[in-house]
């Protein structure tokens, strides 16, 4: 799998082509053009170090964000708690977020256009099609966007999306089915016809939950559930192929 960092440069390129970020009002691609924000409000301006510090200092709070969501759960998510992991002044964060809600937005595309870049690599590595681990270990990248120690982090995340505003609860239920379409690609690369996207997603929060208990290593084990899943799934049949 590719590095974090080179997935984030990835999911930029994505994000270049799908992110809004909303200004006096108005929607503007995130990336179509820089910002530098001031007192009197945003201005797109050619200074290039300034657009720097800006994209810098936005990666900072969106990482903080993450990390946030992910180890502490979407209740630690305030403008405070991010400020102080990402080092920055706390204004900052209504500077560049109109709001908590539009922090968070940002972070789950960001988790989306990262799952992207994975399933783009991933539909292009042959080691998936030949053996089950490689392809359980590729389904947990994807559901977790990279993220595979924070497994449950992701799962308890999406599930505090429905306790969010409207705006949010439907942007992560349209993530979640887009990623249960994402397995399922990355199923018909591998040649898997007795299960789908669904069934998988099951396996993975049940062996991570479930399975793995409290005291059990949960990538291994959920590694291990989802071949073992596919390897009842598939049946004896399989081994005859």
């Amino acid at each position: 799998m590719l590095s974090w960092a080179k997935l984030v440069k990835r999911s930029d390129d994505l994000l270049r082509l799908n992110t809004y970020v909303t200004m006096h009002g108005k929607r503007h691609a995130a990336m179509s053009a820089s910002y530098v924000l001031s007192e009197k409000g945003s201005e797109m301006v050619n200074d290039k170090p300034e657009q720097e510090r800006a994209k810098a200092k936005r990666a900072s709070i969106e990482k903080a964000t993450i990390d946030l969501l992910l180890q502490e759960g979407m209740s630690s998510v305030t403008h405070r708690h991010v400020a102080a992991r990402a080092g920055v002044p706390v204004g900052s964060i209504g500077y560049y977020y109109e709001s908590r809600e539009k922090l968070i937005q940002t972070c789950f595309e960001r988790f989306h256009a990262v799952q992207a870049a994975i399933l783009e690599e991933a539909l292009k590595n042959p080691k998936i099609r030949e053996d089950r681990r490689e392809l359980a270990a590729a389904t947990l990248d994807l559901v977790t966007c990279g993220h595979r120690d924070w497994v449950r982090g992701i799962i308890s995340a999406t599930v505090d999306a429905e306790r969010e505003a409207p705006a949010l609860q439907e942007m992560v239920k349209e993530q979640f089915y887009e990623a249960v379409n994402a397995i399922d690609a990355l199923l018909k690369y591998a040649g898997v016809t007795k299960a789908d996207g669904n069934a998988i997603l099951g396996a993975i929060v049940g062996s991570s939950l479930v399975v793995a208990g409290w005291d059990k290593p949960v990538v291994e084990t959920t590694i291990g559930g989802v071949v073992r899943f596919l390897e009842l799934a598939e049946g004896p049949q399989s081994e005859n192929e």
